[in-house]
């Protein structure tokens, strides 16, 4: 009623502006700022309606992540492709973004384990390196830059390109 398009909301963030991002499972990512209401959209830009994960950048990028393995940034205003279907299959549904101290943004995926995406180039991590489990849903960088991955088989920590399972 308010103008929300859908009230199945997977994630939220404030951005340095103050702005409210509203990411949905079906109605895109919606912007509230100063009482003004925006939406985004496939028609927009994004890869998918159903966007699970964002997160603002260092030098106020907004990431986007989807259900359907799409990554989008929004920069100035504009919707930008990263990487589609080819580069993160839509088993590899994204559920959290972070941007670690290097810059470096890692993807946690259902699916497809955790990605580190930097210099335009994706680098995985997953069961075959000993990631419990590949479906991955929450991240964390510490005071060390350890990342640390909530996954649906326990507790990873990634450090210096060695995991180590907590479990």
């Amino acid at each position: 009623r308010e103008g929300l398009r859908d009230e199945e909301i997977r994630a939220v963030m404030e951005d340095r502006a103050g702005a409210i991002w509203i990411a949905t499972h079906g109605a895109g990512l919606s912007r509230l700022h100063q009482g003004e209401l925006t939406t985004l959209t496939r028609r927009d830009g994004l890869l998918s309606d159903a966007v699970h994960a964002l997160h603002e950048g260092r030098t106020g990028t907004i990431w986007v992540g989807s259900y359907n393995g799409g990554l989008n940034r929004i920069e100035g205003g504009r919707v930008i492709t990263v990487a589609t279907n080819d580069q993160l299959p839509p088993s590899e549904r994204i559920t959290t973004l972070l941007e670690d101290r290097t810059g470096a943004l890692w993807l946690a995926t259902v699916g497809g384990g955790v990605k580190r995406f930097a210099a335009g180039r994706f680098t995985a991590y997953t069961s075959k390196d000993e990631v419990t489990n590949n479906a991955v849903f929450a991240l964390l960088e510490d005071d060390d830059g350890s990342l640390w991955l909530g996954t649906r088989g326990g507790l990873c920590r990634l450090k210096d390109g060695r995991i180590e399972r907590h479990t």
